[in-house]
């Protein structure tokens, strides 16, 4: 059996050993997005190792090793296989050279790949059940019933997909097995697809080759045997098979090119010379370059300042769409969805869209300069762009400066802040004011504005201006937008409280008398003279009503 079982891997390259740092290196440089899923379920193993010859597979110190599973199939689990490795790593990946059979090139279980480039998927199947319990008919517990692979393709496009195979019978245990490999490419998003008619197993019997259906990536999959594909496989490795299957690794790319002509004239280019009173027509041609199709095509543009679009000339030209006019507002803000194309050579491979600006006169600058965006499904934005010099041209700069700030005491720790600014071809658009107490800047687009100080100090206010030129924001700010005030109370100022601006002498300041006026020495005397007098007769009546009484 044993020189059987070394025939058979003989064309079979051995497991290629990959260290943890060469996968680490992979992972981070390679192959980025990569998740590797790894092999499934967790279950017994058999070493291959582990035998003694002096003693029957019948006795018990002989299980999990070289004698398998003397309980009924169990699928890839042996280690330390001599031709194979690790039986639960089954799932490996190959470039497919042209006139090479599958079982004769190099398998690994992760691959860098190139769109446009196609890929066998090995699986490896080994029924671990002990051969003596097979049967003279192939009726025995070993033999596994209704064993099926199937190979499921992670859809979608990314820089790693995942190829997961899995081999089934309704008597292993488990009855369900699986192991991922990785196509892999760190610098493009690919899909993967399976080719139609390659699925193939190679086993002892059929040393060429017998094809399989393409019901392989069903959900179901596909039954395998040894004899005949009737899903009945033996156990032994005399009886183990390979199955490949044949990928092919697609990638959608989107080229845009951008280019411009004076109206009147034929040639498109990069870049071109207009006078002033000259239209300009724009051009953006697309093209799928890539291997797949293109989904949901997106184009858009972003005009110029000193341009301004001439309604009704956004055209869209390809196979089928003859200028066809767009909406005046087709290529702003999102831009619009030009459908699906096919990959170059397989007909509808590119498409145009132009468009009609004349020159304000007014432009700002010399130079005009267009950019066109493209993206699509699983493909990333690229642009392209082109540019117009104005002839006899003098660029208008924009100016914006902050000038001065200033401060007037309002009295009371309260101040008014004044900000003066010069803006030529640029707008104000806000002021931040910092007043230096630590209080949030106050943000507003008010020139002149108020502010009060909770306690007596000295404090510098800054005031930070940003303009808006050519619809971009620009902040400024200078030495002279700075002004130092102090909050102190004068000492010759109102002390009563909220009229510390006023002077003392002021009449609002003047304090309302609470006692008697002193009027002089004589009229306090007077004063009190009268007092006595008055208080002799009082207590002269008091004593005659007494003796009277």
């Amino acid at each position: 059996m044993f020189t059987r079982l070394r025939n058979m891997f003989k064309k079979v390259p051995k497991k290629i050993s990959v260290s943890i740092a060469v996968v680490s290196v992979i992972a981070a440089v390679a192959i980025p997005a990569m998740v590797m899923a790894g092999y499934g379920p967790d279950r017994p193993t058999f070493d291959w190792n582990k035998f003694d010859p002096s003693k029957s597979c019948t006795d018990p110190s002989q299980a999990g090793g070289r004698c398998g599973s003397m309980d009924g199939p169990v699928f890839n689990s042996f280690i330390n296989n001599p031709a194979y490795g690790d039986e639960r790593n089954f799932t490996r990946i190959a470039t497919a050279t042209p006139g090479s059979a599958p079982n004769t090139v190099s398998y690994t279980e992760t691959a860098n790949v190139t769109p446009g480039q196609e890929y066998w998927v090995r699986t490896y199947v080994h029924n671990d059940a002990n051969q003596n319990l097979n049967g003279a008919n192939f009726d025995g517990p070993s033999v596994a019933r209704d064993t099926k692979v199937r190979v499921a393709i992670a859809q979608g496009a990314s820089n790693a997909v995942d190829v997961m195979t899995y081999v089934t019978a309704q008597n292993a245990k488990p009855t369900k097995i699986w192991d991922t490999a990785t196509l892999a490419n760190g610098s493009q998003a690919f899909s993967v697809s399976y080719v139609p008619g390659s699925a193939t197993l190679y086993n002892g019997v059929h040393q060429n080759g017998t094809p399989l259906p393409d019901a392989i990536t069903s959900a179901d999959g596909t039954p395998v045997g040894y004899n005949q594909m009737d899903g009945n496989l033996p156990g032994c490795f005399d009886y183990s098979a390979f199955v490949y299957v044949k990928v092919k690794v697609q990638a959608p790319a989107l080229q845009v090119d951008k280019t411009v002509r004076v109206s009147g004239t034929t040639k498109y280019e990069d870049k071109i010379t207009a006078k002033k009173t000259d239209n300009i027509q724009w051009r953006i041609k697309y093209t799928n370059s890539g291997t797949a199709d293109i989904r949901d095509l997106t184009i858009r543009d972003t005009l110029p300042a000193g341009v301004t679009l001439i309604p009704g000339t956004i055209k869209w030209t390809t196979a089928s769409h003859n200028a066809e006019t767009l909406q005046d507002s087709a290529l702003t803000k999102g831009g619009i969805n030009l459908g699906n194309y096919a990959p170059a050579g397989a007909g509808n491979i590119s498409g145009y869209v132009t468009f009609e600006t004349s020159i304000n006169k007014d432009f700002k600058e010399c130079t005009l300069h267009n950019v066109a965006y493209g993206r699509a499904t699983d493909v990333p934005e690229t642009d392209d762009d082109s540019t117009v010099t104005i002839d006899n041209c003098t660029p208008v700069v924009p100016i914006y400066t902050c000038d001065v700030l200033e401060a007037t005491s309002l009295g009371n720790r309260k101040f008014s802040y004044t900000v003066k600014y010069t803006a030529k071809n640029a707008t104000l658009k806000q002021v931040s004011y910092n007043f230096g107490d630590a209080t949030t800047p106050m943000l507003t687009d008010k020139t002149t504005v108020e502010h009060t100080y909770a306690v007596d100090g000295t404090y510098t206010t800054k005031a930070t201006l940003t303009f808006t030129v050519d619809g971009v924001d620009k902040t400024v700010t200078s030495e002279a937008c700075a002004s130092t005030v102090n909050s102190n109370t004068p000492k010759d100022n109102c002390t009563i409280p909220g009229k510390e601006n006023l002077p003392k002498n002021s009449p609002e300041c003047v304090v309302t008398p609470t006692v008697l006026p002193n009027t002089g020495p004589g009229d306090v005397a007077a004063v009190f003279a009268a007092v006595t007098v008055a208080g002799i007769a009082a207590y002269q009546v008091f004593v005659t009503r007494r003796i009277e009484s």
